[in-house]
């Protein structure tokens, strides 16, 4: 089985700054990656060994498992910052969130052009990062059948929907990991 896929991009739609500090510093939040020219641009090359897509995942029975990966992707996007990657650059989906045997979590890095308020200012971290994971959430918990799954999710985008701040939202995902864990009555959210 091939565990290197590759992905193709425009020329210069990734800073050199960018490929630099992925290449050389090799953030242990992204899969590991190398960069290569071709004729129309550029390619990223992954490598999945030992990891699997997040959408590959049946969380109906593991809401605990789910917001402990949904914990580690906002540390990610937290540190991705150190690395000159701003999370609203950063692709996030069920299919570019991978986990691997060990329950450790990266991203795949594929960049994407980033989002804008109607009038133009950019976002902030923090509402980039709610923004994303909303969108995060809507995706996983629009296939999901798992009433208490729904529940949870439903109750953190509202939190996300309120622009709340980054330890709020890890606060958060704390209690609904130890409440789902634990078994408590999700209408306590």
């Amino acid at each position: 089985m091939n565990n290197i896929i590759t992905l193709d991009f425009k020329k210069g739609s990734i800073p050199e700054y960018q490929k630099r500090m992925l290449s050389e510093m090799e953030p242990e939040f992204f899969l590991p990656m190398s960069f290569a020219k071709t004729e129309d641009g550029e390619q990223i090359s992954y490598d999945l060994t030992g990891y699997v897509p997040l959408q590959e995942i049946d969380f109906e029975k593991s809401v605990h498992r789910l917001f402990g990966f949904i914990g580690e992707t906002v540390k990610g996007l937290i540190v991705a910052g150190e690395y000159l990657i701003p999370p609203e650059s950063i692709r996030l989906k069920k299919s570019t969130i991978f986990v691997g045997k060990d329950g450790d979590v990266r991203m795949l890095f594929a960049p994407e052009e980033p989002h804008w308020e109607e009038d133009e200012n950019r976002l902030t971290c923090e509402k980039t990062i709610n923004a994303k994971l909303y969108d995060l959430l809507s995706e996983i918990g629009e296939s999901s059948d798992s009433e208490p799954l729904r529940v949870y999710i439903d109750s953190t985008k509202r939190l996300l929907k309120s622009n709340c701040d980054i330890s709020k939202l890890l606060r958060h995902i704390s209690k609904v990991r130890r409440e789902s864990y634990f078994g408590d009555d999700v209408n306590m959210l």
